[in-house]
């Protein structure tokens, strides 16, 4: 456990199974924007990040059980099910974005697949117009790349957040009217929770955690798989000898270049972890890179082994009830 004074003081936990718990523990570490406990009256503080988003996260910045009853109006299109029936059209995308590079012998992984490919596949599995794929793309890029410290980029990143925020929902009300295909958004676009219709704006939330949860984690992990690839050659060999190790190895990448390398929680009763005696209001920030790289968990952690036997018991999709919808999709089974 260290700890930081910044943004109104924060705890980082680093260690796996403190890393789990608190995941497991959503009683005691609450996901909720706009937190209040008694003895700091007037201040309010929460959500899942340090500092906190400009813009909430949907369903993942809510507590049970109201997270949980989003959560099972779309859990259902990230079922193991579900994304093997999608395969064929992950493949088609995947094909198109080679076939306009092949001709000239060369690719860049960034630029001509991991960039563009999570923003298609996001935009497509979700039903939402594959046009826009670069703004989108671009503005969550931003979000976790912005230069710090800069006003001007923040300034920047605000703007294009603003602008996918607006596009969604000039797109979302049309896709209502238009009667669409049986897609996640109009799931969420024809859903009732407590007998009552989603707001718009819940569903923009939503909208916008899936697509911030699934480009640019993507985007960050095939690129640095990739890079690693490039730079260990007889591991690159060895897949390519033997496809069977891509699950695992998949696994291996997502443990070791961890994309989402933290997540935020806070203290709502008196609890101890890691040696440290925490009160309501507390912030703590899970670094699930570090938990990812606990040589209690993982031995030898800093050597990629692309056939480790437990290394599906990362953390880089979560754990718990907030665990990574997507995790399906990002993995190949």
């Amino acid at each position: 456990m260290a700890h930081s004074d910044r943004h109104g003081g924060f705890h980082v936990v680093t260690r796996y199974a403190d890393v789990r718990r608190v995941l497991h523990e959503p009683a005691t570490f609450a996901c909720g924007r706009e937190l209040e406990f008694a003895h700091a009256p007037g201040r309010r503080t929460g959500g899942v990040t340090v500092p906190i988003n400009p813009v909430r996260m949907g369903m993942m910045e809510l507590d049970p059980p109201e997270s949980q009853a989003y959560r099972r109006l779309v859990a259902p299109y990230f079922s193991p099910k579900a994304i093997k029936e999608y395969q064929p059209r992950l493949a088609e995308i995947v094909t198109w974005l080679v076939d306009r590079v092949i001709g000239t012998g060369r690719i860049d992984f960034v630029d001509d697949l991991s960039n563009p490919l999570p923003a298609l596949v996001s935009l497509d599995y979700f039903g939402l117009p594959l046009e826009r794929w670069a703004d989108y793309a671009s503005a969550l890029h931003k979000a976790a790349y912005r230069e710090k410290g800069s006003a001007r980029a923040v300034a920047e990143l605000l703007a294009d957040l603003g602008g996918t925020l607006a596009g969604l929902r000039v797109t979302l009300p049309e896709r209502r009217a238009e009667g669409a295909p049986d897609t996640v958004v109009d799931r969420l676009l024809g859903a009732e929770v407590d007998g009552a219709p989603l707001p718009d704006e819940i569903v923009t939330e939503m909208v916008f955690m899936l697509l911030n949860g699934g480009i640019d984690t993507s985007t960050a992990l095939i690129a640095s798989m990739f890079g690693h690839l490039g730079a260990h050659p007889a591991r690159r060999a060895e897949l390519a000898a033997d496809p069977t190790l891509v699950p695992t190895a998949v696994d291996e990448m997502l443990r070791y270049f961890t994309p989402g390398t933290g997540v935020a929680r806070t203290v709502t009763a008196p609890v101890e972890l890691g040696g440290v005696a925490l009160r309501p209001g507390d912030r703590v920030l899970l670094a699930l890179g570090s938990a990812n790289n606990d040589p209690e968990m993982f031995p030898d952690p800093d050597d990629v082994r692309l056939d480790r036997d437990n290394n599906s018991k990362h953390l880089a999709f979560g754990s718990g009830i907030h665990r990574c919808l997507g995790a399906f999709l990002a993995r190949p089974r």
